[in-house]
């Protein structure tokens, strides 16, 4: 598999990873580096694979694309669900 294949079977397969994180990890309060944890490694453990089933050119594909995938999956999680708007400090009174 060429590496254009390989982002191409990340890219598709990221949105519903971070759904299930974010299923995964409901219960607990700021986690979204759990949630990117579970998302990354799922996606390693896939290249990985792809790797060791590698003849050719492929072998550490890994290092090549982990930064791609990094900017993949928060950019994916802030399409998914968008950082909510600060809540005005209701114990100020208001100017």
């Amino acid at each position: 598999m060429t590496t254009l294949g390989i982002i191409s079977l990340v890219e598709s397969a990221i949105p519903q990873l971070v759904k299930i994180a974010e299923g995964l990890f409901h219960w607990k309060q700021s986690s979204g580096a759990d949630k990117k944890q579970f998302v990354t490694g799922t996606i390693q453990g896939v290249i990985n694979q792809i790797d060791q089933s590698s003849t050719g050119g492929q072998k550490n594909t890994w290092d090549k694309l982990a930064p791609i995938v990094s900017d993949i999956i928060d950019d994916t999680a802030a399409v998914i669900f968008p950082p909510t708007a600060a809540t005005p400090d209701q114990s100020k009174p208001a100017a």
